[in-house]
């Protein structure tokens, strides 16, 4: 089971994303499962029947199947030892070849929840997030995020698809900046590896929290992408409520326009909070995968 004691909300992968990276989760579909031409059959213990019966929010066969009705679950095996009342089930859950993105990510998920039930991790406000020695570790840590109202997702900087790299910081801090401010009183430090450097980076990002807008900030990001383009990728730094953060990778490769990045993850995010399903990686940041709405 994954370390911290929680598993992963398979129904979130039911419903239809506002952003999936096809690209990427193929490429990690045929690194980590593979046999891209032919069907992969997955054993489940007892552990693993249980643990995917409360993901899914059923039985195995009948919770799982109402999810996603195009996988094919095998009838249970049992066991029982002649000198124990207790029983070992087992199921066989197989793997079709698929091209879909959203059947992907549900057979990689199903597949780590089988082989590597350790490198998983269900993120919500308040958990810590792994440290750098275990996000390090193989293969990737898949992480499941679930992100309430009234989280913060800064902006931080964008490539366009004209290949233009482009930064928010001046149109955030401009579009709020309140009346009477002629300017910051926080620069970002030079060096943030010192103590007084952290504390001045501490300051400069606790300056966006104390003038949040989120219509303010979804202007800002349309104001300055404009006419450059789609976004090839786009950072933000996400903060929760209660002050912890995780930044946030998102590869769009130019298949999404700018409203989803500025009003379906800043601002209806803020209002509704949202679903992110993605790979650790170091700082600790996450390469996302998919996003849902709530």
């Amino acid at each position: 089971m994954p370390v911290n004691g929680s598993e992963p909300d398979l129904s979130w992968l039911a419903d239809a994303p506002v952003f999936i990276d096809g690209r990427q989760i193929g490429a990690f579909y045929d690194a980590v499962v593979g046999r891209k031409f032919k069907p992969v059959q997955l054993q489940l213990s007892a552990d693993q029947t249980e643990q995917l019966e409360r993901s899914a929010g059923g039985s195995v066969n009948a919770g799982s199947s109402a999810l996603f009705g195009w996988l094919k679950i095998g009838a249970a095996v049992e066991t029982r030892r002649t000198r124990s009342r207790s029983r070992q089930a087992s199921q066989s859950i197989v793997l079709e070849p698929v091209e879909s993105s959203s059947m992907r990510l549900v057979q990689l998920t199903l597949h780590y929840l089988s082989n590597q039930p350790e490198r998983i991790r269900v993120i919500t406000q308040g958990t810590e997030v792994p440290d750098g020695a275990d996000i390090g570790a193989s293969p990737r840590m898949l992480a499941f995020i679930d992100v309430p109202a009234g989280t913060m997702l800064l902006p931080q900087a964008a490539e366009l698809d004209r290949g233009r790299v482009v930064t928010f910081f001046d149109a955030l801090t401009e579009r709020l900046r309140r009346d009477g401010e002629i300017r910051r009183a926080h620069s970002y430090p030079a060096n943030s590896a010192t103590d007084e450097g952290m504390r001045q980076r501490d300051r400069y990002w606790k300056w966006y929290a104390d003038h949040w807008n989120t219509d303010e900030v979804v202007k800002a990001v349309e104001e300055v992408i404009a006419d450059g383009g789609r976004p090839r990728w786009i950072d933000y730094k996400m903060t929760f409520a209660t002050g912890d953060e995780l930044n946030l990778h998102v590869d769009a490769h130019g298949d999404y326009d700018t409203g989803v990045f500025a009003y379906n993850l800043i601002r209806r995010g803020w209002r509704y909070g949202l679903r992110i399903v993605g790979s650790l990686k170091s700082q600790p940041a996450l390469n996302v995968l998919a996003v849902y709405e709530k």
